[in-house]
């Protein structure tokens, strides 16, 4: 199940204890890479549920505009 769509039908709570058991491969992982993603899933979800209106779509990721700006910036994402 995608977990961005539960917490959207859950109204943007994070569900306790819901999370897949984290298997680590042999080398480890790169943290900040998946963080990176989830980030963007979420900020191109808020974007198309705002209609493309950047200052709606912080709102929606509870974020001030300004962070959202930064974030977008970090990402690549402008």
């Amino acid at each position: 199940a995608d977990l961005f769509v539960d917490y959207m039908k859950a109204g943007f709570q994070m569900p306790e204890g819901e999370m897949d058991p984290v298997v680590f491969p042999e080398n480890g992982v790169d943290l900040d890479e998946i963080l990176a993603s989830v980030e963007r899933k979420w900020i191109r979800e808020a974007l198309l549920a705002s209609g493309g209106v950047k200052k709606r779509a912080a709102d929606l990721l509870g974020i001030s505009f300004r962070s959202f700006r930064y974030r977008l910036a970090k990402l690549d994402m402008e």
